[in-house]
């Protein structure tokens, strides 16, 4: 995968997220590189955490997803 599909994957996911109202109060960064879907920041319960994982995987392209999302009240 090269730079520019890993820019349009991020910006797919990143936008997917934001749209997303079950992600609603959170706080993610996305990063991509070689198809491999970074998740950092913050979301207020488990289930936005897996919905996060679960939109990141869902995009053709995406080789894996990995994250350091931690809980917030």
């Amino acid at each position: 995968m090269d730079s520019w599909e890993d820019a349009r994957l991020e910006a797919a996911v990143r936008q997917s997220l934001e749209r997303d109202p079950n992600m609603a109060g959170s706080h993610l960064q996305v990063e991509v590189k070689a198809g491999r879907v970074r998740l950092r920041g913050f979301v207020r319960s488990t289930r936005q955490r897996d919905r996060a994982f679960s939109v990141a995987r869902n995009f053709g392209g995406t080789e894996g997803v990995e994250g350091d999302l931690l809980l917030t009240p």
